[in-house]
């Protein structure tokens, strides 16, 4: 929950209070330390929107929090002008989340206010970026480079006003180098790497050595060592399996390769999480991350790996102090951590105030501020305010809906995550009596769910469970000790995403999902297993799309 700072014109909200967590970061894919003031931290967050420091990461401040997407992807700085940032929005690959963007968007003052690009705002591929890249050639200190999702590779030579599209339509282009000459190298998903000398349409070659693969790979990231630029290593994802493959080195700006060994242990789910970041000034000092809690880094070029610290799981991105070599920063779906190549195992957590968290769902307690909420990879939080005692995780992974029965004056309530598992909590609002007990959902789980699965209470009485799978609809009145089905059973119904109840001893419950899926069940409370739903008729404008909430 991002603190809203004011009440917005035309607003509802006339009165907001923070309730926490007060110092847990969410999912960072763009990270940047200005290179004109090292204490001053540029962090996005996929859907927590920019933030900035100006203490070396001690506190935080959200910057253009009412930009039309907070899906900050990739950050980059102009090397001629400090004072012009660019930022990239939308997520094409999370498992969570794929949020989509709206271009770019770009600060002429140091980062304090950022604005839209229009002409970013009406191209349909910058809806999904993974890098943007300022060009460092002085001959032309205007041009940015982006790396979209499907669209290939754009290029502006005019600070955003235009963009050409220079390299491969309907490609994903995953990763982007700049040279001082004005050479370009990048990595293209599941094709290769790719280098022009001068960025133009039409002079980009394929780098197609003995030794770089040319299949069985997927996403590339590719990195310099910024004191030696022609010293570049290339991290690919395995083309069959979730993992990290190969490794590779050059020395000579990709003229020749060698192989180098990528760590095998632990370095998982690299579709979505996946870092690389070379030393500023030793090429042989190299880092690598996925979705373990510890990374792994090399003194001898990736010949050898030892672990880093264990800071949270799924790690994106590294950025560099530009003065100082031997201090190094790390974004993961836990937010920012500060970390030095002379002592990697130990890091500082810089977390305090950086109110990225994505909430997947949340709910209102019985009394005072009490609030719950399911959290990505933060699990399931308590929360009533900064200072208050109810502000504790409840449990740990991927947090998903999670509610409290209203009419519990212990605090009784359920919460889930991943996959669909669930269960039943008490005494939630005394973390010292807090106690849990699983739901066994066997049968319902075998028909089907999503990885952040919905489900609802009875608002009006909190035994009552409302459950959809993918073929129906289940429901219990006793806290889930036992469930029956009531809805569905004949068929695939669809993919739902939303279910809720009425405020009513016997409800109606709507559940919906994708393709505009609407169902309704009168008198769920009392209906019998096996009984029947209306399909509801939506209007064509939504009836293609996918019911998000009820």
């Amino acid at each position: 929950m991002a603190l809203y700072s004011a009440a917005r014109s035309g607003s509802p909200y006339r009165s907001t209070a923070f309730l926490g967590p007060i110092d847990v970061g969410g999912r960072t894919r763009a990270l940047m330390i200005d290179r004109a003031n090292v204490n001053r931290i540029f962090a996005g967050g996929i859907s927590g929107g920019l933030w900035r420091s100006d203490n070396g990461g001690s506190t935080w401040v959200p910057i253009n929090d009412a930009a039309s997407s907070l899906a900050v992807s990739s950050i980059t700085q102009s090397p001629f002008n400090a004072n012009e940032i660019y930022y990239g929005t939308g997520e094409s690959r999370g498992i969570s989340a794929g949020l989509s963007g709206e271009g770019i968007w770009k600060s002429t003052d140091g980062g304090s206010t950022f604005t839209q690009l229009s002409a970013t705002a009406s191209l349909g591929h910058f809806t999904q970026i993974w890098k943007i890249e300022h060009g460092k050639d002085p001959n032309h200190p205007n041009t940015v480079y982006v790396g979209t999702n499907f669209g290939g590779l754009y290029r502006t030579t005019d600070g955003g006003a235009t963009w050409t599209r220079v390299l491969m339509n309907r490609s994903q282009i995953n990763d982007i180098i700049t040279f001082a000459d004005g050479g370009v190298m990048v990595s293209a998903h599941a094709n290769g790497i790719y280098y022009s000398p001068t960025g133009d349409a039409g002079t980009f070659t394929r780098q197609a050595q003995p030794n770089l693969p040319n299949a069985s790979f997927k996403r590339i990231e590719i990195e310099p060592c910024a004191a030696f630029p022609n010293v570049i290593y290339a991290l690919y994802e395995k083309g069959s399996g979730d993992g990290l493959g190969d490794l590779m080195y050059t020395n000579d700006r990709g003229q020749t390769w060698t192989a180098r060994s990528a760590p095998a242990s632990g370095h998982t789910f690299s579709r979505y999480c996946m870092m690389l970041g070379v030393h500023a000034t030793d090429t042989n000092r190299v880092v690598v991350g996925a979705a373990s809690t510890q990374f792994r880094h090399s003194t001898d070029g990736g010949r050898s790996w030892s672990l880093g610290d264990m800071t949270h799981h799924d790690h994106h991105i590294v950025a560099y102090d530009p003065q100082d070599p031997n201090v190094f920063y790390t974004g993961n779906d836990g937010g920012v951590y500060k970390h030095t190549w002379t002592n990697p195992t130990s890091a500082l957590d810089l977390n305090l105030g950086y109110h990225t968290t994505q909430f997947y769902a949340g709910f209102y307690g019985n009394t005072g501020d009490q609030g719950f909420g399911g959290t990505q990879d933060h699990g399931t939080y308590s929360m009533g305010g900064p200072s208050s005692s109810l502000d504790y995780q409840i449990a740990g992974a991927d947090g998903g809906p999670a509610y409290i029965n209203l009419q519990s004056p212990t605090g009784d309530g359920y919460h889930s995550y991943q996959l669909g598992w669930l269960y039943r909590v008490r005494n939630m609002t005394n973390p010292s009596l807090l106690s849990f007990v699983q739901i066994h959902l066997d049968t319902m789980l075998a028909e089907g769910v999503n990885f952040i699965h919905p489900y609802t209470i009875n608002r009006t009485d909190g035994l009552q469970i409302y459950y959809p799978t993918a073929k129906g609809l289940w429901a219990s009145n006793d806290g889930g000790d036992n469930f029956r089905k009531i809805a569905g059973g004949g068929g695939t119904l669809g993919t739902f995403y939303a279910v809720e109840a009425a405020p009513s001893l016997d409800p109606t419950v709507y559940y919906g999902g994708g393709n505009g899926i609407l169902y309704r069940i009168d008198n769920a409370a009392t209906a019998a297993a096996g009984g029947s739903q209306t399909r509801m008729t939506l209007p064509s404008s939504v009836s293609t799309r996918s019911i998000g909430g009820i």
